[in-house]
């Protein structure tokens, strides 16, 4: 097998999103997930407003990411597609009612994804590293596997949204925690490119 044809790459568009999805899970469902922060609830949509707009940016994202792996089958298309995002804080103003809730979950998540040794993006790529020795080690000798990108969330994979799109999975790190965690992502991924 070709070293080139698994990326990882950790997306800072899906973990924002996913971020966001838990300040609206412990606000609407009064669950404790990371981050928990306080913010202008009035500044905050209806939950099933906020739920459509979530998936339709997931998807988008997603959608984008496997036009631009067919251009650039490899991580780069992650972090040029990422960049679009990050010089643009605005195109997530629409998760948010006001303009304060927005910036404060932005500057709160951007100060925690790039921190060193603990930080969402440092933890991502270092946990999903033995998931790709293994998906590397199963695939060995098996000529007809396409080249695909493997990207990470931090926390439980939120309701309703694709885990898989073309050429790109999305997994949970927690998932990967779990007893078999690493076996059964590994099983999810073969069984979406076997398909």
């Amino acid at each position: 097998m070709a070293g080139d044809q698994i990326s990882n790459s950790c997306s800072f568009v899906l973990n924002y999103l996913q971020f966001v999805d838990n300040i609206y899970n412990n606000f609407y469902n009064g669950s404790a997930k990371f981050p928990a922060i306080n913010l202008n609830k009035e500044g905050l949509l209806e939950h099933e407003v906020f739920i459509h707009n979530k998936k339709e940016m997931w998807n988008r994202y997603l959608e984008d990411l496997s036009n631009s792996m067919i251009l650039n089958p490899s991580s780069e298309a992650i972090t040029i597609l990422d960049l679009r995002y990050i010089t643009n804080p605005s195109l997530f103003n629409h998760l948010f009612k006001d303009k304060s809730n927005s910036e404060s979950a932005w500057n709160l998540f951007q100060s925690w994804y790039w921190s060193q040794t603990f930080g969402c993006q440092y933890v991502n790529e270092n946990v999903s590293h033995e998931l790709i020795l293994n998906i590397s080690e199963t695939l060995a000798g098996h000529t007809a596997v396409p080249n695909f990108l493997i990207t990470s969330i931090y926390d439980d994979f939120p309701d309703g949204l694709e885990s898989a799109k073309d050429n790109i999975f999305v997994f949970s790190i927690t998932e990967l925690s779990l007893p078999n965690g690493l076996h059964n992502i590994t099983e999810k991924i073969l069984n979406h490119f076997r398909s």
